[in-house]
């Protein structure tokens, strides 16, 4: 198959790195279950679905406890579609 004999190259400080396109997928798909695992955990502990709905709730004061947690889930999320993008570009 084409794509498992591609590799992709990055270049950051004069640094060259190439993988086989196989691995960055694999480790890709990993990092992004894990980023929505992540989510989901936080969601649960507050017995909530949805992120936009619990980060409203507690911005409106309406779970005050949860702050940390609503900023969290906003940083894992910014992550999360950092790492969507770059999926999608392979």
């Amino acid at each position: 198959m084409i794509e498992e004999d591609r590799t992709l190259a990055s270049e950051s400080d004069s640094k060259k790195v190439e993988i086989p396109y196989s691995v960055a997928k694999t480790l890709l798909e990993s990092k992004i279950k894990e980023l929505r695992d992540r989510v989901n955990e936080i969601l649960d502990i507050w017995d909530q679905k949805d992120v936009e709905v619990f980060q409203n709730l507690t911005r409106e004061g309406k779970i005050p406890e949860a702050e940390m947690d609503a900023i969290r889930i906003g940083n894992i999320i910014e992550s999360l579609s950092e790492f969507e993008e770059i999926y999608s570009n392979l």
